[in-house]
């Protein structure tokens, strides 16, 4: 609800980080409840008359879409866990995720530079691993060469790895402490190797 914060819906005291951090609210408690409580009576009779239509999600979805992006992007450990598999190479499976996006679409194309030729380009195909691992080792490589000179279309395939790491005080849950990966750490093929 427009003009509201976490704790307006709430009652007791609001814990100590909320109450020095949240959004001040510009609708007092007692309204913020009262409207809120209406909404999910509405929302309870809707879905016992499975009727959805009296909902309008576009405002939700604009406000929303270039933070579920940036969570896409980034292949966020909330939305599901990292493979991690032991190999290079993680299976692409749907109980986990096998990489990150930004750095199989941004990353590694920007490290490699321009060729010179219009003809050669990168594929990208990144892995999540945690990169301190030694037992088995997770480097990144390049599966091929494309000759400077070409003249017909040639795609270098990379393998790239990465680890996204989260601020841990977020686990508080206080709105505070950002919900994104704080850093990507990433191994990339050189320029040179490319």
């Amino acid at each position: 609800m427009e003009g509201t914060s976490h704790m307006s819906y709430m009652t007791g005291p609001a814990p100590f980080e909320v109450k020095n951090r949240d959004l001040r609210p510009d609708v007092d408690g007692d309204t913020a409840k009262q409207v809120f409580a209406g909404e999910i009576v509405k929302f309870i009779n809707n879905v016992n008359n499975n009727d959805y239509s009296h909902y309008d999600e576009s405002s939700s979805e604009a406000v929303l879409s270039g933070l579920l992006e940036a969570f896409e992007m980034e292949a966020s450990y909330d939305m599901k866990v990292p493979c991690y598999g032991h190999e290079t190479e993680n299976p692409d499976v749907p109980t986990c995720l096998k990489g990150n996006p930004w750095t199989a679409g941004y990353s590694q194309r920007i490290m490699a530079g321009d060729f010179g030729n219009s003809n050669i380009s990168v594929d990208v195909d990144d892995n999540f691993h945690r990169v301190q691992s030694i037992a088995p080792v997770h480097l990144p490589f390049v599966a091929n060469t494309c000759d400077a000179s070409t003249t017909s279309k040639c795609a270098l395939e990379t393998t790239t790895i990465t680890e996204n790491y989260y601020e841990k005080l977020d686990a508080l849950d206080t709105g505070y402490y950002a919900v994104s990966a704080y850093e990507m750490k990433t191994k990339l093929n050189s320029r040179q190797r490319m």
